[in-house]
């Protein structure tokens, strides 16, 4: 039996839209996530992949027929129409690579500048949305080209439904089931994906970056943290302020697929925002760095946030963010804000 049997043209595509939009929503909302109670963000996004591997199957029927009648019509709009699809069917399979190479631990790093297939993953992965965007404007405006509920309905289009649901969820499975087994190769992951980087003293861990910013060490004799905003208290603290024995351990999770755990001391934002004493109606912290690299916490989540001048016992090295480094345990690595100056309650 032949796949066109089973499934229509129309209901392929429809199935693969909804798809990248679920793969879309998943994928941008999993890189400001790191609470073990959003795991099933995370593995919400695997399914979504392994679906899309599927129905890959019968959509390179469908692009392959589309191609040979596009190329031979010789029309310069429909020879553009193939570059696009191309370009989408590249970007797409590029990304699925990316991601499989990484679960699978074939890699991890790749490209001359390091990149771990993770980050390649979520780069290849943002280009898509667009590109399907536009694939599905220029392609659904043509007539027919909408699904009916014919599409989807009848015995034998619901099994083969059914069917391509069991292969998506095996296949989601065993590439879940092979991915474990390489933990004993290369460490232990969390439910992110990420990899332990320990290596091995309290500094020794990896760089988080934003847009690769490395301003000059700060001067600690002329530094200084400004609270600020709506708050009936503003606040002018040095750094001797800040060393205080308030202490928590946290797990810092980077977007490039590693993480590491540390015992983070400082001064704690619930003594900081008691001390500022937020107005009524305040509801959000912004921190912000000498960068100008700033992040938004609800004012609830940043009562349990602390604001760290040592790790593991040591003073922070510059690199990490010293002389004071926001810790977010809630939060992506790249939110952790470092080199901070400025907090505004608004």
């Amino acid at each position: 039996m032949r796949l066109r049997q089973l499934f229509t043209d129309r209901a392929v595509n429809a199935l693969l839209l909804l798809t990248i939009v679920v793969l879309a929503c998943t994928g941008i909302l999993s890189l400001f996530a790191n609470e073990a109670a959003t795991a099933p963000l995370f593995e919400a996004h695997r399914i979504g992949g392994a679906a899309l591997l599927i129905l890959l199957i019968p959509k390179a029927g469908i692009v392959w027929r589309s191609l040979r009648r596009r190329w031979r019509s010789r029309d310069v709009t429909g020879r553009a129409g193939v570059a696009l699809s191309l370009t989408l069917l590249v970007v797409t399979v590029g990304t699925i690579a990316a991601a499989l190479g990484w679960s699978l631990a074939r890699g991890p790093w790749a490209g001359e500048w390091g990149l771990p297939l993770i980050v390649v993953h979520w780069y290849l992965g943002l280009g898509l949305i667009p590109l399907a965007l536009g694939h599905v404007l220029i392609r659904w405006r043509k007539a027919g080209r909408v699904p009916t509920a014919r599409d989807f309905s009848g015995r034998r289009r619901a099994l083969g439904f059914a069917a391509a649901a069991v292969v998506a969820f095996g296949t989601w499975r065993g590439l879940t089931t092979t991915a474990r087994d390489t933990q004993a190769r290369t460490g232990e992951r969390r439910f992110t994906g990420s990899r332990e980087a320990d290596y091995g003293t309290p500094n020794g861990f990896f760089v988080t970056a934003f847009i690769n910013d490395d301003p000059t060490p700060l001067d600690l004799t002329d530094w200084r943290l400004r609270v600020g905003g709506r708050v009936a208290r503003p606040l002018e603290l040095d750094y001797s302020t800040l060393r205080r024995e308030e202490a928590t351990t946290a797990t810092i999770d980077c977007t490039g697929g590693i993480y590491a755990t540390r015992e983070w001391s400082g001064l704690s934002m619930e003594t900081l925002l008691d001390a500022a004493a937020p107005a009524p109606g305040a509801t959000t912290v912004w921190f912000i760095s000498t960068t100008g690299h700033r992040w938004p916490l609800p004012l609830a989540e940043a009562r349990r946030a602390i604001l760290a001048t040592h790790v593991g016992g040591e003073p922070l090295a510059h690199v990490h963010g010293a002389p004071l480094r926001l810790v977010a345990p809630e939060r992506r690595g790249f939110q952790w804000i470092k080199w901070l100056t400025t907090i505004e309650v608004i």
